[in-house]
C-alpha cells in the first residue's frame, strides 16, 4: 500500500512499499504469462484445422475447373511469375499436361485481398473458368462482380491473352473489376511460361 510521510516542511511524501510493487508485478506477469499460453494452445488446436479448410478449398476449386485431372503443384520460382501469384498447379491427364490452374493474391475495393483461382488450358493458353476461394468485398456491386457463375467472370472464360484486355470494367466497381482482370492476365502469363517451358508433356 502507498504511505504518507509527513515531514517537518509540511511537504508530503509518498513513499512505495517494494515488496507490494514486486508482488504487483510478478502477479500481472503471471497474468501475460496464462493469456499468451492460452491463446497459444488455442492457435495449436485451430492451426491444423484452418490448413485443412484451405486445402479443401483448393483441391475443390482445382477439382471444378479440370473436373477428374490430377494436378502437380509447382515451385513458383521455376518460373517467372507475377508477385501476386500464391501458387501454380500444373493439371494433368494420362501423364500430359493439360494446362494449369494458378492461385492469385490481389486487393479490390476492400483492403482484404481476393483470393481467387484462375483455370487455364494447354490449348492457345486461353481461360478455362476463374474460382473465387476467399473475398471480404462490399456487399453490393463490389461483391457482385465475384458471384460465383457472375456474368462478369464468364465473361473471361476461353478468352486469351490477346483480348483480355478488351473485357470491359464494371462501373461503380472499378477497383474490383480491374483487379480481378490483372489477376487473370497474370494467371494466363505465367500458366503460358509454365506449359511452354514443359512442352506441353
Amino acid at each position: 500500500m502507498l504511505k504518507k510521510n509527513n515531514s517537518d516542511t509540511r511537504e508530503e511524501k509518498i513513499v512505495f512499499d517494494k515488496k507490494e510493487i514486486v508482488a504487483v508485478v510478478l502477479k500481472l506477469t503471471s497474468i501475460v504469462a496464462a493469456v499468451v499460453l492460452m491463446l497459444a494452445v488455442v492457435n495449436m488446436f485451430t492451426k491444423d484445422k484452418i490448413l485443412q479448410n484451405d486445402h479443401l478449398k483448393t483441391a475443390s476449386a482445382l477439382n471444378r475447373l479440370f473436373p477428374g485431372k490430377e494436378y502437380e503443384q509447382i515451385e513458383i520460382s521455376d518460373v517467372e511469375s507475377e508477385e501476386n501469384i500464391n501458387a501454380i498447379y500444373v493439371m494433368k491427364e494420362s501423364g500430359k499436361n493439360v494446362g494449369c490452374c494458378v492461385e492469385v493474391l490481389t486487393s479490390g475495393f476492400s483492403s482484404e485481398k481476393i483470393h481467387l483461382m484462375v483455370g487455364v488450358a494447354a490449348a492457345e493458353y486461353s481461360v478455362v473458368g476463374i474460382e473465387i476461394i476467399s473475398s471480404s468485398e462490399t456487399p453490393g456491386i463490389g461483391a457482385a462482380v465475384l458471384a460465383k457463375n457472375g456474368e462478369y467472370l464468364r465473361k473471361f472464360e476461353n478468352t486469351s491473352k490477346l483480348s483480355i484486355p478488351d473485357i470491359d470494367t464494371i462501373s461503380g466497381a472499378t477497383i474490383t473489376s480491374k483487379a480481378v482482370k490483372s489477376a487473370v492476365l497474370q494467371a494466363v502469363n505465367a500458366s503460358a511460361a509454365v506449359l511452354g517451358g514443359a512442352g506441353n508433356g
